[in-house]
């Protein structure tokens, strides 16, 4: 395939509104997202990350390997969202996670803790 052929040139009309649809799509996912941040803090959580690989559900731990947003370094007692940002990062019914409390920190050598976590709830909508 000649990628020379098939890449958009931003420089043409089509190109240009599909610059700006790009564009359009990235701000309001982004609004969704500082929208959805503010709803878990004001409901006391501390971080959110994926509920997805970096999430042991049998064992009850997790790792922050690239958390939506962390306020601070977790402390037991802490809450923390695990799920997906609405209409960003899923296409699943958005606004449902589920809602944890650290019990243990569980160090490690290298710096990436990993935190055993309580259920609080296992889905809620903001």
């Amino acid at each position: 395939m000649d990628i020379a052929k098939t890449a958009l040139r931003v420089n043409t009309p089509i190109g240009i509104k599909f610059g700006a649809l790009f564009m359009g799509i990235q701000r309001e996912q982004a609004e969704q997202k500082k929208i959805w941040i503010e709803k878990l803090r004001n409901k006391g959580v501390i971080a959110s990350h994926p509920n997805d690989g970096w999430v042991d559900r049998d064992n009850q731990i997790f790792s922050l390997a690239y958390p939506h947003f962390q306020d601070r370094a977790l402390m037991v007692g802490d809450k923390v969202a695990l799920g997906f940002v609405p209409g960003v990062s899923k296409p699943t019914p958005w606004e449902k996670f589920m809602l944890v409390e650290v019990t243990e920190i569980i160090p490690s050598r290298v710096g990436d803790e990993r935190y055993h976590y309580k259920i609080l709830l296992d889905k809620i909508e903001l």
